[in-house]
């Protein structure tokens, strides 16, 4: 969303719907078709997109503009291929509106990256987590000619946001220092500082009722999570903006279901 514009998209159909909120009334903003897998705004006229190129098979990260006839243009140079192209470059995308920045976290490596709207390369960001080869077997079905899983992936990073100079990651693997039965019943989330490119500290979002959480997003100072059923508010406070200790627990502000 990007005040007052609203979209709404599916890059497999395709369709992009852009609607105001002054009436909540979407349109279609694709005259011919364009696909992709995941969009984010970047302005009133522009997604940051991932797609499948048709030159090499693989994802990509690029641009669709929607002035007059829209129009897609692609990076084949920021996603760095370790196996397969597809698998082993799965990962989230995010748009920060306050750096005017792409962030993708990889899924299955100690990486994220950060480009600009002409699709160039900032700067390539380090998680914490040791993992750098992306720890996945593909396979191939013959007789449809396409990629699959051929065993479980080592998921490193499950679901990523990013908010000012921050980025938030849900890791997935257990720190040294972490504990086991808080772990257990928590979900771990990591902030990185990408003005300093570095690590700052972690909180854990507790489950509800043996759910973990699924998503979420940061606005401000608000981490705004799904779990379960329950849409939670978590107030970031000053530990936001100042350094704090190297692990905190975060403080619930609401759960809709808890009044």
């Amino acid at each position: 969303m990007v005040p007052p514009y609203f979209f709404l998209t599916d890059g497999t159909i395709p369709y992009i719907l852009r609607g105001n909120t002054k009436d909540w009334k979407a349109h279609s903003m694709l005259d011919d078709p364009l696909y992709f897998t995941n969009a984010q705004p970047i302005d009133s006229v522009t997604l940051a997109i991932r797609a499948i190129s048709n030159k090499t098979n693989e994802f990509v990260l690029g641009t669709i503009k929607l002035e007059d006839s829209a129009t897609m243009r692609l990076s084949h140079e920021l996603l760095q291929k370790q196996v397969d192209g597809l698998f082993d470059v799965d990962g989230m995308l995010q748009y920060n509106q306050q750096r005017k920045q792409m962030v993708y976290t990889y899924r299955y490596r100690n990486q994220y990256i950060v480009a600009n709207d002409s699709l160039q390369l900032q700067f390539l960001g380090k998680t914490i987590d040791t993992i750098s080869q992306a720890q996945i077997q593909v396979g191939t079905i013959a007789s449809k000619n396409k990629h699959k899983m051929a065993a479980p992936a080592l998921t490193v990073n499950r679901n990523s946001a990013t908010s000012g100079d921050y980025l938030f990651i849900n890791s997935r693997r257990l720190g040294q220092s972490e504990s086991l039965v808080l772990w257990e019943q928590s979900s771990l989330i990591d902030v990185y500082n990408m003005e300093k490119d570095r690590y700052e500290f972690s909180f854990y979002v507790e489950d509800i009722d043996e759910n973990k959480l699924k998503s979420f997003f940061v606005l401000h100072d608000k981490f705004i999570g799904l779990i379960g059923n329950h849409m939670v508010t978590y107030q970031l406070g000053d530990h936001f903006k100042q350094k704090p200790p190297s692990t905190i627990m975060a403080q619930k502000q609401k759960t809709d279901d808890q009044k």
